[in-house]
């Protein structure tokens, strides 16, 4: 996968962020594909979640899991 690069959006706490940063850097080590991870709690998210950029990310992104609707 040379030139691929994964772009990430996660809405989750302290504890979620650090078990998928462990999980992204085992991606990178083991694929050597680059990936941006932005983190946002619920609070934040639900602040932001009009923003062009999120409603963007939403409609053309795909959701690899979700626990609940947000």
């Amino acid at each position: 996968m040379p030139d691929s690069d994964l772009d990430i959006l996660i809405v989750g706490d302290e504890e979620i962020k650090k078990i998928i940063l462990d999980e992204l850097a085992e991606i990178y080590v083991k694929y050597s594909v680059m990936i941006s991870a932005l983190f946002y709690s619920l609070k934040q998210y639900q602040m932001i979640k009009h923003h062009p950029f999120i409603t963007t990310a939403l409609r053309e992104g795909i959701i690899i899991w979700e626990k609940r609707k947000i």
